[in-house]
């Protein structure tokens, strides 16, 4: 009887169907008692066993020194992931994508504002060391006229304009890049981050890029601003000691000349004009062409703001109304216009003590 349960048990134990850790411990403990019990039974009915079970025989509960709870057959089953549970995963990953996405782009245009303004603050040490140099003279915005240049290029601050056999052009050849480290090359001092080389098109003739600053020539220089020396030439040079309002005067800022059409490709300026242009005959009228260039994004989502540099050396990023921004033949805005509607105190501080000259 005995013999014949243990049988039942050792089956069940080599049976492939067994699965649960607590089947496997119950089917164990019940027959090694069970085998115990048959032992005893045995050595009473036939006498000693002519083999000592304290030889190293294999156990029937054991193969290899490996038990049983052990065995790859009957290890547990490691559950997988269902495909609705995969689905949620990678749900749950596109929604914090999504929610990183704009910090992650504030932080991107706050980088690129930062760097905008080092650079900035490069031009405005430059000018600052002109001035120092030449018994405290505004640098001038250009050499343009023919007693000046000759037959030559117009020689901005930045740079002149590189005859044909030279399209990469002489870095040196400004009037303030001597006095900054920088030397004249994409995605260096002269060029802002938001508005790379190839996204604009140069001012200069045979060079690939120029720069994406505007100079304040037409207060600091006039008679050196070409394409408004001959109707301002008569105002002063200015000298650094006696401008009005050097915490708010701009000197640097960003500048673009915006296109004509949604899809026309802007053009670099190097002149930060100011909203009302003057005329000797007629007074200050509208400027239809403004420079300054709104490209940074600001704190608020619509907002957009211009970086520059002032007289002291200050050097800060602000923002300006939206009808004081030029708009497309579509009526969009182009990011492009003015700080204010009046020249004061942004471009030009005296700007309502400027009449026209006395033949």
């Amino acid at each position: 009887m005995n013999l014949s349960r243990f049988a039942i048990a050792a089956s069940r134990l080599l049976s492939p169907r067994l699965r649960g850790k607590d089947d496997l411990r119950q089917s164990l403990r019940s027959g090694e008692g069970m085998a115990g019990t048959c032992t005893a039974e045995c050595s009473q009915a036939q006498g000693p066993s002519p083999v000592s079970p304290s030889l190293d025989h294999p156990s029937p509960l054991k193969r290899g020194g490996e038990t049983r709870a052990t065995h790859p057959r009957v290890r547990l089953a490691r559950r997988a992931f269902t495909l609705i549970e995969l689905l949620i995963v990678i749900a749950i990953v596109a929604l914090l994508i999504a929610l990183a996405l704009p910090s992650l782009r504030g932080a991107i245009a706050a980088s690129r504002t930062t760097k905008c303004l080092s650079n900035q603050r490069q031009l405005g040490v430059a000018w600052t060391m002109y001035a120092n140099t030449y018994r405290d003279l505004a640098t001038p915005a250009a050499y343009w006229r023919q007693e000046q240049i000759g037959s030559g290029p117009v020689v901005y601050w930045f740079g002149a304009d590189a005859p044909e056999n030279t399209p990469e052009g002489v870095p040196t050849s400004g009037l303030l890049t001597p006095f900054f480290s920088a030397a004249r090359a994409e995605r260096g001092a002269l060029e802002c981050p938001e508005q790379p080389a190839g996204t604009y098109t140069p001012q200069t003739k045979h060079l690939k890029f120029s720069t994406t600053y505007g100079y304040n020539g037409y207060y600091l220089s006039p008679l050196m601003t070409p394409g408004w020396g001959d109707q301002i030439g008569s105002r002063p040079w200015r000298r650094t000691a006696d401008i009005v309002r050097p915490s708010s005067l701009l000197v640097f800022a960003d500048s673009l000349l915006a296109g004509t059409s949604a899809t026309s490709v802007p053009r670099s300026s190097a002149l930060l004009d100011p909203p009302l242009l003057f005329s000797p005959s007629s007074g200050w009228s509208t400027n239809l062409s403004p420079t300054t260039s709104f490209r940074h994004a600001g704190r608020q989502r619509a907002s957009s703001l211009a970086a520059g540099v002032r007289a002291d050396g200050s050097a800060s990023a602000s923002g300006t109304s939206a009808d004081l921004l030029r708009r497309d033949s579509r009526g969009r805005a182009v990011g492009v216009g003015s700080f204010s509607k009046s020249p004061d105190p942004w471009y030009v501080p005296d700007w309502q003590a400027w009449r026209a000259p006395i033949n």
